[in-house]
């Protein structure tokens, strides 16, 4: 029995690292290019949901002042409530708006006494809510 030679050994283990990451690059693209998609989708819909009439966005100012600023929201909602991601606590506050009571929030005190639930998608939310964490 003969052993492989080094070199080829090395240059097999190259090419199939090489194939590897090209591969793990292709997979995440099509991944990225629909977050990238989702998030401009997503902005458009948080002015035609009416979400920017309350809500100061990453490109957007609000009507009113007694929403919380969402601007930077991929900063702060991740840490909003334990064991809950971002994405899933923004998920969260526009699926059920009642869970949980956001701290900046002024409780009832401009037009609205909370947030009220929106006619949206699962797809719409999805959108909204990649518009939001890349702000």
């Amino acid at each position: 029995m003969t052993r492989p030679s080094p070199v080829l050994a090395s240059g097999t283990l190259a090419a199939v690292f090489v194939a590897a990451t090209i591969f793990s690059w292709q997979t995440r693209l099509p991944t990225q290019q629909n977050t990238l998609q989702n998030a401009k989708t997503g902005a458009a819909l948080f002015v035609a949901k009416g979400c920017s009439s309350c809500h100061i966005g990453p490109e957007t100012f609000s009507k009113f002042a007694s929403a919380p600023s969402l601007a930077e929201v991929s900063l702060w909602a991740g840490t909003r409530r334990d064991g809950m991601t971002a994405e899933a606590y923004i998920t969260e506050s526009i699926e059920n708006p009642a869970a949980f009571w956001s701290p900046a929030a002024t409780n009832g005190n401009g037009p609205f006494a909370g947030m009220p639930i929106l006619l949206v998608d699962k797809q719409e939310i999805t959108s909204i809510v990649a518009y939001l964490l890349q702000g």
